[in-house]
């Protein structure tokens, strides 16, 4: 399969009027998760992770963690997308397309509070609270949880 630019992909999907035209794109371009639990599902299996370490870490209530991995939750809120995917320990282009996929604004360069995420992103620091302790001490908003 051709890899194709998102530019070009972008304008493929313009043209795109029916649901078997959008099925055949799909199929046809490997676009595999549709919804952000089918991309964390794949994420956690595919780096062997420990499914009770993400959800520490994340600092997500469980039951919730649990709704969102099952597909009840299919929307989760950004705080939550960005909660999850750095305990899951993506690096910044994962939670950049995690956010994508559940339907949020990547992380920002001109927000300060999404630079300060994203610095700790890059420090490998997957641990929420210490990542809310640093935004709290630069007088940012906390990642909600």
């Amino acid at each position: 399969m051709k890899e194709e630019t998102t530019s070009r992909l972008e304008q493929t999907i313009q043209t795109i009027k029916t649901k078997a035209e959008a099925e055949r794109f799909l199929n046809e371009h490997g676009v595999e998760e549709r919804f952000f639990h089918e991309y964390l599902n794949s994420y956690i299996a595919e780096h062997d992770l420990v499914l009770g370490d993400v959800i520490e870490r994340s600092g997500v209530s469980k039951n919730y963690v649990y709704n969102i991995l099952n597909g009840d939750t299919k929307m989760p809120g950004r705080d939550k997308v960005i909660a999850l995917s750095i305990a899951a320990g993506m690096n910044l282009t994962e939670v950049n397309r995690a956010l994508k996929i559940a339907g949020h604004n990547s992380l920002y360069p001109k927000n300060p509070r999404d630079i300060y995420i994203a610095s700790c992103i890059n420090r490998g620091l997957c641990d929420i609270t210490k990542i809310n302790l640093e935004l709290e001490e630069e007088g940012l908003p906390l990642i909600k949880l």
